[in-house]
C-alpha cells in the first residue's frame, strides 16, 4: 500500500508543475501575484482531491486508519520536496519557502498540505449518505478559511501593476550590464557592497534627477541578497548633462551606508554626498566610503557625486509585490515572509548569480 501511495503522489508532481506554469505564465500577468498564487493553490488542491478518488481502490487502504496513512506519506513527501528539493535543487531561499506558509498575507499553500493530508481519508468508500457531503463540506470550509484570509490582502492592494514589473526588470538588465566584465563598476567594490539600490530610467530636471528603483541588502553571504524593495530616488549632481534619462546604482560599503539607504532622512537629517565610485574592471574599492554612485547613460558608466540626495519608501508598491505595506527596512531585516513575484526573483537571482559566479 505504501509503494503504490509513493507511485500515486509521483502523479501529483507533474500535475503541480504545470498548474505553476499555467499560473505564472496565464493568470499572473494579468490578476497579479498574490491572487493567482491563490488560485493556484484551490486549484491543486482540487487536483489533488481527484487523484486520490481516481486513485483510492487501487491503492487499497483497508481502514480509516490506512487512508490516514496514505495521507501521511503524501504530505511528508510534499514537505520533503518543497524544503529539500525546492532550496537545494532549484535554489529557492529559506524564507521564500516559508512566506508560503503566512496566511495573513494571503499565502494557502497549507491548503494543499491539508488536502494532501485528508484527501485519502475523504475518498475512501463511505456510506452513500455520508461520502459526498463529507467531500463537499471538508473542502469548501477550507476553501472559506483560505479565502476569508486572502480577503483582507487581496482587498488592502490591486494587482500587481505593470509599472513595478517594468522597474524590476529595467533595474535587473542596469545591474547586469553594469557587473559586465567590460563594465565600469569594478569587482572589488561589489564584493564590498552591504547593499545595492539600482534607479533606472530617472528623468532629469535640471541639474536633479528623480526616478523609482529597487533596493537589496546583503544577508550572511555574499550570493544571499534580501527581497527587493521598492524607493523613490531623488539627487542633484552639480552639472548639467544633455541626457533626460540616465540609470543611477547606488552602493552602501559599511554599515552606516546600509543605513543611509534604509532609515529615514528625518533620523538622519545630515548626509554627506555620496563619492563617485571607482572606475575600471580591476579598480579597488574606496576604503572608508560608506556609499558609492555610479551613472548609466547612454554607452556610459560614470562614477558621480550626488548631493541633496534623498530616498523615499514606496509601500503601496511594496504592498502590490507582497500583500502588506512593507517598509524598506522591513524588507531587508526580514521583517516577515515574501513570496517574490517573477520580476522579484529575476532581480534577487541576478545578484545571487553574479555573486556565486564570481566567488
Amino acid at each position: 500500500m505504501a509503494i503504490r501511495a509513493v507511485i500515486v503522489w509521483m502523479t501529483i508532481v507533474p500535475v503541480a508543475i504545470v498548474n505553476g506554469a499555467v499560473r505564472d505564465l496565464l493568470i499572473a500577468p494579468s490578476a497579479g501575484d498574490p491572487i493567482a498564487r491563490a488560485l493556484s493553490c484551490l486549484t491543486l488542491s482540487a487536483a489533488v482531491l481527484l487523484i486520490a478518488k481516481l486513485s483510492i481502490g487501487w491503492m487499497g487502504p483497508r481502514s480509516a486508519s490506512d487512508a490516514w496513512t496514505i495521507g501521511g506519506v503524501w504530505l511528508t513527501l510534499t514537505l520533503a520536496f518543497e524544503f529539500l528539493v525546492g532550496h537545494y535543487v532549484f535554489g529557492t531561499p529559506w524564507e521564500e519557502l516559508a512566506g508560503d506558509y503566512d496566511l495573513l498575507a494571503g499565502r494557502l499553500w497549507v491548503v494543499v498540505l491539508a488536502t494532501a493530508l485528508c484527501a485519502p481519508r475523504l475518498s475512501l468508500r463511505m456510506p452513500r449518505h455520508f461520502r459526498v457531503p463529507a467531500h463537499v463540506a471538508v473542502f469548501a470550509a477550507v476553501t472559506t478559511l483560505a479565502w476569508s484570509s486572502l480577503t483582507p490582502a487581496v482587498s488592502a492592494i490591486a494587482p500587481s501593476g505593470t509599472d513595478d514589473d517594468l522597474v524590476l526588470l529595467n533595474a535587473t538588465e542596469v545591474f547586469r550590464q553594469a557587473v559586465d566584465r567590460t563594465a565600469a563598476i569594478p569587482a572589488a567594490v561589489l564584493f564590498s557592497a552591504r547593499a545595492i539600490a539600482v534607479f533606472p530610467d530617472a528623468e532629469r530636471s535640471g541639474i536633479t534627477y528623480r526616478g523609482n528603483g529597487v533596493i537589496s541588502a546583503r544577508g550572511t553571504s555574499l550570493s544571499q541578497w534580501s527581497p527587493p524593495a521598492m524607493m523613490a530616488f531623488e539627487g542633484s549632481l552639480g552639472l548639467d548633462l544633455e541626457s533626460q534619462t540616465a540609470d543611477f546604482v547606488l552602493i552602501a560599503q559599511t554599515g552606516r551606508g546600509l543605513d543611509y539607504l534604509t532609515l529615514n532622512r528625518v533620523a538622519n537629517p545630515i548626509i554627506v554626498p555620496i563619492v563617485p565610485g571607482a572606475l575600471g574592471h580591476n579598480a579597488r574599492a574606496q576604503e572608508h566610503a560608506d556609499l558609492v554612485a555610479y551613472m548609466h547613460y547612454g554607452d556610459y558608466f560614470a562614477g558621480v557625486t550626488i548631493n541633496d540626495w534623498t530616498l523615499g519608501d514606496l509601500t503601496a508598491a511594496n504592498a502590490r509585490l507582497y500583500g502588506r505595506p512593507y517598509t524598506t527596512l522591513d524588507i531587508v531585516r526580514g521583517a516577515g515572509f515574501f513570496n517574490l513575484p517573477p520580476a522579484a526573483r529575476s532581480w534577487r537571482k541576478a545578484l545571487s548569480g553574479y555573486f556565486r559566479e564570481m566567488s
